[in-house]
């Protein structure tokens, strides 16, 4: 990741997904502390856009972070039993970038939901 690419990220996918979704501002936005989401330009634009930056303590994943601390295993776990499914309905298809999506989609319906979000942010105390 480039710190670039997820202003971009950040100006034109993130904030007009909220914006559509008619999320309340100001709104938080949890980053793990990587060196690409520490950048004076971004800070200012989330500023502008009523966006709460909070940076993570970094290499503390395995305790600190939301994501890591409660979906990641669930979302591991779906992938694979989704993958294998998805490849017995489709023995002649190979995964590609128009398959990949839908599958994703249907894994994290399945494995992922805002319970599980908010209790991993309540383990980490935050």
């Amino acid at each position: 990741m480039k710190k670039e690419i997820f202003y971009e990220y950040v100006a034109n996918v993130f904030y007009p997904s909220i914006v559509n979704a008619k999320v309340e501002f100001p709104v938080l936005l949890f980053v793990d502390g990587h060196k690409t989401h520490l950048d004076t330009k971004l800070s200012d634009l989330c500023s502008n856009l009523q966006i709460i930056l909070v940076a993570l303590y970094p290499n503390a994943t395995r305790i600190l972070q939301p994501a890591d601390v409660s979906a990641f295993k669930l979302l591991k776990t779906g992938w694979k039993k989704g993958l294998a499914e998805w490849r017995r309905q489709n023995p002649e298809k190979d995964v590609t970038k128009e398959t990949f999506t839908p599958i994703l989609q249907c894994v994290l319906e399945k494995s992922i939901n805002p319970k599980i979000i908010v209790n991993g942010f309540r383990a980490c105390g935050l």
